[in-house]
C-alpha cells in the first residue's frame, strides 16, 4: 500500500509511513488510499541521455570540421586566401612547388611581401577576392602523368585522388576591375591535399 499523506510505497499494516512519519493506525475509520507509485526519473538513465547528445554533437562537429576544411576544397580555399593576402607561408603550405615556384619558405614569404608592397605602391585602397565558380568530378588518371610524377616525388608519396576546381579571382582599385579565370588541380598525397597545378 502507499502513504496517503506523501504517497510513498509502505508495508501492509505500518503503523507510520517510514518517508514521512505520518500515523497511519491514527483511527480516523477510513481506509488508507491505494496510491500509485511515484514517477521517478533514473539518474543513469538521464546520464544516458546526456552522453548520447554530446558524442552527436562532438560527431557533427568533427565531420564538418573534416569536410570543410580539410577536404580538396578547404585547402583550396587556405591557399588562395594566402594568395589573395599575401601570405607567403600558406601560400608554401598549400602549394606544390611547381606553383608557387620557390625553393625555400622564406624565399615565398619575401616574393609575397614584394607583392604586397607593389600593390600599395598604387596609392589607392585595392581589393584582392576570389571565388570558387565550379568542381568537377575527376579521378587520378584523368589528370596529367607528369604533374602526378613531380607531386610524388616533391612529397615522396603516392597520388591517391585529385580533384579540380575553377576559380576567379578578382583585383579592384579604384574604378577598375581586373578578373582572372583559372582551372587549379589538387592532388592528395600521404592524406593531405596539395595544390598541383595552376592553370590561368
Amino acid at each position: 500500500m502507499f502513504c496517503p499523506n506523501c504517497g510513498a510505497q509502505i508495508q501492509d499494516g505500518a503503523a507510520f509511513c517510514a518517508a514521512c512519519g505520518t500515523n497511519l493506525s491514527a483511527g480516523t475509520g477510513a481506509p488508507v488510499q491505494q496510491y500509485p507509485a511515484p514517477r521517478r526519473v533514473k539518474t543513469s538513465l538521464i546520464v544516458g541521455i546526456c552522453i548520447a547528445v554530446v558524442a552527436v554533437v562532438v560527431a557533427i562537429v568533427l565531420c564538418v570540421t573534416l569536410i570543410g576544411s580539410g577536404g580538396a576544397k578547404g585547402t583550396l580555399e587556405k591557399y588562395l586566401d594566402g594568395r589573395t593576402s599575401f601570405d607567403g607561408e600558406a601560400i608554401y603550405k598549400y602549394a606544390s612547388e611547381r606553383v608557387h615556384g620557390y625553393d625555400s619558405l622564406e624565399d615565398c614569404v619575401e616574393e609575397a611581401e614584394e607583392q604586397k608592397k607593389t600593390f600599395e605602391a598604387f596609392g589607392v585602397e585595392m581589393k584582392i577576392s576570389y571565388e570558387i565558380v565550379d568542381e568537377k568530378e575527376v579521378s587520378v588518371d584523368d589528370i596529367s602523368s607528369s604533374i602526378i610524377s613531380y607531386v610524388e616525388e616533391e612529397k615522396d608519396g603516392e597520388v591517391t585522388e585529385a580533384a579540380v576546381f575553377d576559380v576567379v579571382v578578382t583585383a579592384s582599385y579604384s574604378s577598375i576591375t581586373n578578373d582572372d579565370e583559372m582551372t587549379l588541380t589538387l592532388l592528395k598525397v600521404n592524406g593531405e591535399w596539395i595544390v598541383a597545378d595552376e592553370d590561368e
